[in-house]
């Protein structure tokens, strides 16, 4: 019933596992070639470039802040971030949340705080069944005591939605789920059809291999960019550089690290003067 080890799992480089790729099976695929990493981001005129390092470093950050403006932990301000319409909004999200946080917290997937009080404290049978292959799932006392949302996988998997899962099944939900390496596995369910909650980072490292909980990071990366209005990949061919608006007035051009020169408002390149209605009629 324990879940499989890492070491069953080969790990494939970086070269071989197109899915490292940040920018989206949508957009230019990101090669070897791209510019040097930037230690820090670069600024423009009212904008930020990001590549890949400078990216995780800005998601952070932007997820540590929500975190502790809202006092709740790094992984709900995570679930909070991707999976708020519109994603990424801060602005909007401090704003619903000190409005009505439980109604937050239920469009986006989280357990409401009424909830979470109760859980665990449910009375259960002597056993339970994994509603995936239907193994009975131990719960006596000499047994091993169920995987939490901040814990190691064990026997099972216990989710803050009071569902179970056997290791072995929830493993392979995670690893089918995030072999794609798409967008949307950056916002994750309970692999019960009818729930809404969303899993947490921490759920998905501890229950699968490390080669796939990057898939789940990288895929995370991307939803910063693709979902996120004031963000926008660089559409020259083989960079994987980002820009992030700061004053998100006006018509913009980016100036990109790698030499290309493009609009953030439409997909052309660079055509100041002109408007971007008047570029396309050209």
């Amino acid at each position: 019933m324990s879940s499989s080890s890492d070491s069953e799992y080969a790990y494939p480089s970086s070269e071989d596992d197109d899915d490292t790729d940040m920018k989206s099976s949508s957009g230019s695929t990101s090669s070897s070639s791209s510019s040097s990493s930037m230690t820090t981001a670069l600024e423009g005129p009212g904008y930020i470039l990001l590549d890949s390092q400078s990216l995780k470093h800005r998601l952070e950050t932007i997820t540590n802040e929500l975190a502790s403006l809202l006092c709740i932990n790094h992984d709900e301000a995570l679930v909070l971030l991707r999976n708020n319409i519109p994603p990424w909004n801060t602005h909007q999200i401090q704003d619903h949340w000190f409005t009505d946080p439980n109604a937050l917290r239920k469009s986006v997937g989280l357990p409401l705080t009424t909830e979470m009080t109760i859980l665990g404290k449910r009375n259960r049978s002597s056993s339970l069944m994994c509603p995936i292959c239907y193994d009975n799932l131990s719960t006596s006392e000499d047994s091993n005591t169920p995987a939490s949302e901040d814990s190691n996988t064990m026997d099972y998997v216990h989710l803050a939605c009071d569902h179970n899962f056997c290791s072995n099944c929830f493993t392979t939900y995670l690893t089918t789920e995030l072999a794609g390496g798409a967008t949307e596995c950056s916002a994750l369910k309970c692999p019960d059809a009818k729930c809404t909650l969303r899993l947490r980072s921490t759920t998905i490292q501890h229950n699968c291999s490390i080669q796939y909980y990057e898939k789940f990071q990288t895929a995370m990366l991307r939803s910063f960019v693709d979902m996120n209005r004031t963000s926008k990949w660089c559409p020259n061919q083989g960079c994987d550089v980002a820009a992030e608006l700061t004053s998100g007035v006006g018509q913009v051009e980016i100036f990109c690290s790698c030499g290309f020169a493009y609009c953030f408002n439409c997909p052309n390149e660079a055509h100041k003067p002109a408007s971007c209605i008047q570029q396309n009629l050209w």
